[in-house]
């Protein structure tokens, strides 16, 4: 659920509970979002205004805003076949051209790990993306260097807010292969930057 709250609000909830803040320029304003433990709330600042509320927001939150998020996973494990699996979640960043396409490589780190969870905080509502996962630049798993794997995204169109896909069963990748994730800037005329959360299951014996 996400709430519209008045800029007053808006400033109590993030100086009393620290989420996650970030924002995007759309139609005029800063539509800004915060996010912790699911709760996700908003507010918006027209980027022409002059008063008060708005120079504290540009002056006081805005600097800080748009970074990976802070939200903490709790240290579990999870035993499956007689192995254990470490949630491990990656934060990344990506400056994309105005209507262009530029894609965020991400090289798995793990040995092995298992995947099922993305967030993005995209640059524009009706920007897309594609999910791919490729071989290692050395072929190591189909003997073709960069070889498409698996595709499990296929234009996928983001929300004006925080976008989150979680599947009930997840995929197996191994070290350095290559996540690569397409994401296509659909304004004209500004560059954008996305923000994207990987969530990896690390297999550790």
């Amino acid at each position: 659920m996400t709430d519209l709250l008045k800029w007053g609000e808006f400033k109590t909830f993030i100086d009393a509970v620290s989420p996650d803040v970030f924002y995007y320029e759309y139609d005029g304003m800063d539509n800004i979002i915060a996010s912790i433990n699911g709760l996700t709330l908003r507010c918006n600042m027209r980027l022409d205004a002059s008063d008060a509320d708005v120079l504290d927001w540009q002056t006081n939150y805005r600097p800080n805003a748009n970074r990976p998020f802070k939200k903490p996973s709790p240290f579990k494990e999870k035993r499956v076949d007689g192995k254990k699996l470490f949630r491990r979640k990656h934060g990344y960043s990506l400056n994309v051209p105005a209507n262009s396409t530029t894609t965020l490589v991400v090289t798995v780190p793990y040995a092995h790990c298992k995947i099922n969870e993305v967030e993005i905080i995209p640059g524009n509502a009706g920007d897309a993306v594609d999910f791919a996962v490729h071989d290692t630049l050395a072929g190591t798993y189909s003997t073709v260097p960069d070889y498409l794997l698996n595709q499990f995204g296929f234009n996928v169109t983001l929300p004006p807010t925080i976008y989150t896909d979680a599947s009930s069963y997840d995929a197996d990748l191994y070290q350095d292969m290559r996540i690569k994730i397409h994401y296509t800037n659909t304004d004209l005329v500004n560059a954008i930057d996305a923000y994207f959360n990987l969530v990896f299951h690390e297999v550790v014996s």
